[in-house]
């Protein structure tokens, strides 16, 4: 009597074994790794990157603000002391610029309370600068950077002229 022939079952017929799920487990897993690490990191870039257009949309706020102060004052501002601080006279109002503590402080007014125009100020500094037949303002101002390794420094500098008056 002849035995029957045992066939075996074809290599692509034939299960998975546990090490091949294994491995696929742990490639997925990898690629789900690596691809939250970048998401994170875009997270991390992006608030860090709105946060700089926010300081930036406030320095050239407080700029705006300080050149129409100068273009209003009758006579010339002066800078005062202490270091940091400028006076300025427009109609009806005295108006004081102070640097204090990293924060642009503005009072208009004798009765008006101070009121922050601009924080996290590296430094700051208000200039008479002569030119021909007028004498412009500038206000050169640095801000402070939360990262040590910044590409660029976030330096303004805004300049501002008074009208000239008309003699009758």
């Amino acid at each position: 009597m002849k035995l029957p022939a045992v066939t075996f079952p074809s290599r692509c017929s034939r299960g998975s074994t546990l090490i091949e799920v294994l491995c696929y487990l742990a490639v997925i897993g990898l690629v789900t790794s690596m691809a939250m690490a970048t998401l994170f990191q875009l997270i991390r870039q992006s608030s860090s990157l709105r946060r700089n257009c926010e300081e930036i949309a406030a320095a050239v706020k407080a700029g705006e603000t300080w050149r129409a102060d100068i273009r209003r004052a009758t006579p010339a501002p002066s800078p005062n002391r202490p270091e940091g601080q400028l006076v300025m006279n427009a109609p009806g109002r005295t108006i004081i610029y102070t640097i204090k503590d990293g924060t642009v402080w503005r009072k208009a007014g004798a009765d008006a309370p101070e009121e922050a125009l601009l924080r996290g100020v590296k430094s700051s500094r208000f200039a008479a600068a002569h030119r021909r037949s007028v004498t412009a303002w500038v206000w050169e101002l640095e801000l402070k950077t939360s990262s040590k390794t910044a590409p660029t420094k976030p330096l303004f500098s805004f300049t501002a002229v008074q009208p000239r008056l008309e003699s009758k």
